[in-house]
């Protein structure tokens, strides 16, 4: 019996009953029992059979399965030739939906004729894309509200009057809080402002200092340089070169001092008219101890490395 024919309401009945009767019997094929316990419903009474034939939704054929008892399942499963765990894996899906298409309340959502049930049956067997879908969000609130009248209409004057009282709360907190979100606001600028002034300047401190250690290691290495290119000078009798090597560390106004005792000493050397080829072994350089003095300047080491 379709839910239509339950229904006794004078409704024509076509094929799509017919459709229904089929897919009663695929479940029971599939799943070994009915969509609804026939004891259960006989015991029920005829109203109560005809209530649940229009209204209550079958578990799927999967879901039916997986409640036999042990003995039943086995039973039913040997009949189909695969164990347990397989036949519930190939109910799962597709026949499960085939199924259940055919039961549907609504007759419209039913297959239209045998034929396309067969069709549908025959697109799983090939692996194709079944017509049975999964029904909609939409379908299942409409078919429980229809169900479920009194229910649906007290919740909704519920949510109505919480969605009321919740509004009315937050419009007066806004306006509660309006002006102090203003204050707020203002105050944050304004310690934006300053703190950005204060990032502003401690950057411009920091490029400033990461500039002059800069410099300082260029002016560093240059020393360097120039020194050990000012014993080739002297080693060359030029005395020319050797002063304008050495002028060019005279500090400017404000600049650090890098000149130590070794350029002093070369000054004094380079002021001689002669140096001469007997001096490239410079006395700066020919006692251990004086060796060691440079050594504890960081460039003169450079010195003493080009001398070894």
């Amino acid at each position: 019996m379709s839910p239509e024919q339950a229904e006794m309401s004078g409704l024509d009945i076509d094929t799509r009953s017919d459709i229904y009767s089929l897919g009663v019997l695929l479940y029971e094929l599939l799943a070994g029992s009915t969509p609804f316990d026939a004891k259960e419903l006989m015991a029920s009474g005829i109203d109560a059979m005809r209530k649940t034939i229009r209204e209550k939704e079958p578990q799927r054929p999967s879901t039916r399965l997986a409640t036999l008892g042990a003995d039943q399942l086995t039973t039913t499963a040997k009949r189909r030739s695969a164990d347990t765990s397989k036949l519930m894996h190939q109910l799962k899906g597709d026949l499960d939906w085939i199924v259940m298409k055919c039961l549907e309340k609504d007759r419209q959502r039913r297959y239209e004729t045998a034929n396309g049930l067969a069709a549908d049956l025959k697109r799983h067997l090939n692996n194709e894309p079944v017509v049975a879908r999964p029904p909609s969000a939409a379908y299942k609130f409409q078919k429980a509200f229809r169900r479920n009248k009194l229910v649906f209409t007290a919740a909704t004057a519920v949510a109505a009057a919480l969605l009321l009282g919740i509004s009315v709360s937050v419009w007066q907190a806004a306006r509660a809080t309006k002006a102090k979100i203003q204050a707020d606001a203002s105050r944050q600028a304004a310690q934006a402002s300053e703190q950005k002034a204060v990032a502003a300047q401690a950057n411009e401190v920091q490029l400033r200092r990461q500039a002059e250690a800069a410099r300082l290691v260029s002016r560093r290495q240059a020393y360097a340089s120039d020194m050990n290119a000012l014993q080739n000078a002297l080693a060359s009798d030029n005395l020319g070169r050797a002063r304008t090597l050495l002028n060019r560390h005279r500090p400017e106004p404000g600049e650090v001092d890098l000149r130590g005792w070794e350029w002093r000493y070369l000054w004094q050397l380079c002021q001689s008219d002669a140096v001469g080829a007997k001096n490239s072994n410079l006395p700066i350089f020919n006692d251990l101890q004086g060796e060691e003095e440079i050594a504890s300047r960081p460039l003169a080491r450079l010195l003493i490395g080009h001398r070894f």
